[in-house]
């Protein structure tokens, strides 16, 4: 998939990409390892929080989703 917003740059991208695929090989150890990656490289920002939050609930990845929640809410990204 390509990322809808470069500013995140490839790092984001791969680490979205490697969750999708851990989903669909059920590796959720390394599923998990993505959606860990993505929060402490802070990669969860108001350009990237809508899709990262999509993407995260299309691949069952439930933390990242609440994590994506609880940002927009801190943040008032009511919009996004």
């Amino acid at each position: 998939r390509t990322l809808k917003y470069v500013e995140a740059g490839p790092v984001l991208a791969d680490l979205l990409d490697l969750m999708d695929l851990a989903n669909l090989w059920d590796m959720e150890e390394l599923k998990r390892k993505a959606e860990e990656a993505i929060v402490e490289l802070r990669l969860v920002r108001l350009e990237t929080c809508t899709e990262i939050s999509i993407r995260a609930a299309a691949c069952q990845a439930l933390r990242l989703v609440e994590v994506c929640k609880r940002t927009k809410e801190v943040n008032d990204w009511s919009t996004s």
